[in-house]
């Protein structure tokens, strides 16, 4: 493992061997978006919020990225309402641990929440 991997969230998942999270460790060897699995601090609800948003903000705009990665990401209460989602997005094997609200919002592309 490279140094620069070692500083990544260490989060795994079991369906997929050899995925790897390249977001930076906010504490206990888990990223923002996978910390909350493991803790319950709601101190950090609104900076994952605020995260999410510039991550899938960022993603939409690179033309490089196909399919925005939200996999095993433990999320707050989130109000997503009336977001048009322009790319594929898999929140697939991801927790809601509260309400998540897409209300009005639309998928131009698949969305796999499995």
């Amino acid at each position: 493992m490279t140094d620069s991997l070692e500083q990544c969230c260490q989060f795994k998942l079991s369906h997929y061997p050899d995925y790897q999270c390249l977001h930076p460790i906010e504490s206990d060897d888990l990223c923002i978006f996978h910390l909350l699995s493991k803790v319950e601090d709601h101190t950090l609800d609104e900076k994952f919020r605020q995260k999410f948003i510039e991550f899938l903000e960022s993603m939409e705009k690179d033309s490089e990225i196909q399919e925005c990665d939200f996999r095993g990401f433990c999320f707050p209460s989130i109000d997503l309402t009336k977001r048009t989602f322009p790319k594929a997005v898999s929140f697939e094997c991801s927790t809601f641990k509260e309400t998540a609200n897409f209300t009005g919002s639309t998928f131009k592309s698949k969305a796999n929440f499995e």
